[in-house]
């Protein structure tokens, strides 16, 4: 058994794709169908089978009791699947009166493809429940750090400035993409049956055609599945399906972990793991050891998936030599990748911290020539494009950026606007902090989509505009100098270099509105109370001097963190309440469901009301009320993991 020593990722998290998940997957996938033949009319009872084959409820694994794992792996070697051994072994348990309805019709493809579709959904809710964790913990990170100024970096070197909440909502962005993608793709998973050459003619056969004909819709039923439109023997789209949302999941939090590995570095230091692995050798090190799993499984995922695409999509004839089979445990380590993956990322972000010092220090090593781009944009107009390139290839080889952008400024004063001073409004237009553009904007935006899809899944409202939280629209503007902000598009910025006459350059296109308004804040719990804004970095790195520090920063739009783009503020800094819902459920047929008692991504259990997949009207919630349970077994049994067979 594969207790997960070579793949880290993986431990504590598979529980639902084991050979033991996977068998009481596949006794549930027959007594389902015997229970669907009842449903039709064309069979008698199915409860005493149901007891002797231990059925718990649709969207369940059956219990397994005596059935032997490693006598099924070795019979199944003969037939070159585990169902035609199963089918006897099963026969033998059954009530002698209705052991005939036991396989009675289907094809072994039938069974195995409907009990892997039963797997995945199962695995697939505790996924979404990770993931949806990660999006909470994202959406607070972001939110916090919102307008932490930090350098981006394009193929590898500082670019221009970006915020530690902007590169937050990012990951944000993926993760719920990813999710969204998985949840369609759980709904959707149907069960099989199509008999041996998929024309449901055995099952005509048996039942006439008026049963046959709603047979796959009462197994559906029965195994909690959605209904297909037609067996889908050798026509994989579930199968695919799945594996591309499974692999746009791992890539979306093995994206994360990169950018995690890469800012931890010693040289850089920016992010920090709440939990640093240690090393053998070098008791120094704190090595980002969460992030390195998940890039581990993010880098064998695509494969998988590619293995997905060549076995399942190009399926020969009515079923396949090897292909099928090669479906089966590429899907489960992909199973395994994601649930590993998401459950750690969970981890990751719960805990990820910000070195302040490190990101500002990092911030200031080009001295000032992250701000190039806006040197161009706002000095071309003035001085010509011929003087910014030579300022800008001055300062790289060391000269003051600064002293020479005053000194280009004073040998052109007869061509600037206005009558102050040539080097008012310079430190502005140098700020990092003041040439953000939507980063705040982006941030707000993405956490304020969380809260509307968190809405519609529990009733939170999304949250309404403040009219009375102006975020340091051009604020500070003053006799002196500042700048007038008309927003971003189209508009021109008001631009003068002192306190003069203004020229007008095109504004940047990322800054937001400039009507003040700023939606309330709204806890991510979904609870009515307010939470308060988490506490920001000021000066230069959050970029508090409200866009009005100099009038040269109104030439490229003045869109610092602290200007205009803080529109949807109040949205963002309620996700620093540090709540944390409880874990969203799996899906079983189109409707949510609550996940079986397990424990969950971050080492907590869901709350009772979500413990338990089953019908909720025939199986209790709380996992108390279940045999086998977590509180029914030592804290040492590893039972569980074998599904109680010896």
């Amino acid at each position: 058994m594969d207790e997960g020593l070579l793949s880290p990722v993986t431990v504590g998290s598979d529980a639902e794709v084991t050979d033991a998940a996977v068998l009481g997957a596949l006794v549930a996938a027959e007594v389902a169908l015997s229970r669907a033949w009842a449903r039709v009319g064309a069979a008698p009872d199915m409860a005493a089978l149901s007891a002797a084959l231990g059925w718990v409820g649709a969207g369940e694994p059956c219990t397994t009791g005596d059935l032997s794992l490693p006598a099924l792996a070795a019979a199944s070697v003969a037939g070159g699947n585990p169902v035609i051994p199963l089918v006897g072994m099963l026969k033998e348990r059954a009530p002698l009166d209705v052991r005939g309805w036991v396989h009675r019709g289907a094809t072994s493809q039938d069974i195995l493809d409907s009990a892997l579709m039963l797997v995945a959904r199962r695995a697939g809710g505790w996924i979404r429940a990770s993931l949806r964790e990660t999006e909470q913990h994202l959406a607070e990170f972001a939110a916090a750090h919102r307008d932490e100024v930090a350098a981006a970096r394009t193929l590898t070197q500082h670019a221009v400035p970006t915020t530690v909440g902007a590169r937050a909502s990012g990951w944000l962005r993926a993760v719920s993409r990813a999710r969204l993608r998985l949840d369609e793709t759980l709904a959707a998973l149907p069960a099989q049956l199509g008999g041996a050459g998929g024309t449901l003619a055995s099952f005509v056969e048996i039942g006439g055609a008026e049963a046959a004909a709603e047979l796959p819709a009462a197994y559906a039923a029965e195994l909690g599945l959605a209904a297909p439109d037609a067996p889908w023997h050798v026509t994989r789209w579930p199968v695919t399906e799945l594996a591309d949302a499974l692999v746009q999941t791992v890539d979306a939090v093995g994206k994360m972990a990169t950018d995690v590995a890469t800012l931890s570095r010693t040289e850089i230091g920016e992010l920090a793991e709440g939990t640093g692995g240690g090393s053998s050798a070098m008791p120094q090190k704190q090595n980002p050891a969460a992030s390195v799993l998940i890039r581990s499984a993010a880098l064998r995922a695509p494969n998988l998936g590619a293995t997905m695409h060549l076995a399942a999509a190009l399926a020969a004839d009515e079923r396949p030599d090897g292909a099928w089979h090669a479906e089966w445990p590429t899907l489960r380590e992909l199973l395994r990748l994601a649930l590993g993956a998401t459950a750690t990322a969970a981890r990751l972000v719960a805990g990820l911290r910000v070195d302040g010092d490190a990101v500002a220090r990092n911030l200031g090593l080009t001295e000032g020539l992250i701000v190039s781009e806006r040197l161009s944009l706002v000095l071309t107009p003035l001085l010509g494009k011929d003087v910014v390139a030579q300022i800008v290839a001055d300062a790289g080889r060391g000269g003051d950026l600064r002293a020479l952008v005053v000194e280009a400024l004073e040998a052109a004063v007869d061509r600037l606007p206005g009558a102050a001073h040539p080097a008012d409004g310079v430190d502005a237009l140098l700020d990092p902090a003041q040439y953000t553009g939507a980063a705040g904007a982006l941030t707000d935006a993405a956490v304020r989509d969380l809260l509307a899809t968190l809405g519609e899944e529990r009733g939170i409202r999304d949250p309404d505009p403040d009219p009375g939280a102006a975020a340091g629209a051009g604020g500070d503007a003053a006799a002196g100098g500042g700048f007038d902000q008309r927003g971003g598009g189209d508009a021109a910025a008001e631009v003068s270099v002192g306190s003069g006459a203004a020229a007008k350059v095109p504004a940047s296109s990322g800054a937001a509105a400039t009507d003040g308004t700023t939606p309330a804040e709204q806890p991510l719990d979904g609870g009515d109370a307010r939470v308060d804004p988490p506490d920001r970095r000021s000066s230069a790195r959050a970029g508090a001097a409200g866009g009005g520090a100099g009038s040269l920063a109104g030439a490229a739009g003045g869109s610092g963190p602290g200007g205009g783009t803080a529109g949807v503020a109040g949205v963002g800094a309620a996700a620093g309440g540090g709540t944390t819902p409880a874990e969203p459920p799996p899906f079983r047929g189109n409707t949510p469901v609550a996940p079986s008692d397990r424990r969950s991504s971050a080492g907590r259990r869901p709350a009772d009301s979500e413990a338990h997949p089953a019908d909720p009207e025939a199986h209790p919630a709380d996992s108390e009320d279940r045999p086998g349970g977590p509180e029914d077994r030592p804290d040492n049994d590893e039972s569980h993991r074998t599904g109680g067979l010896t």
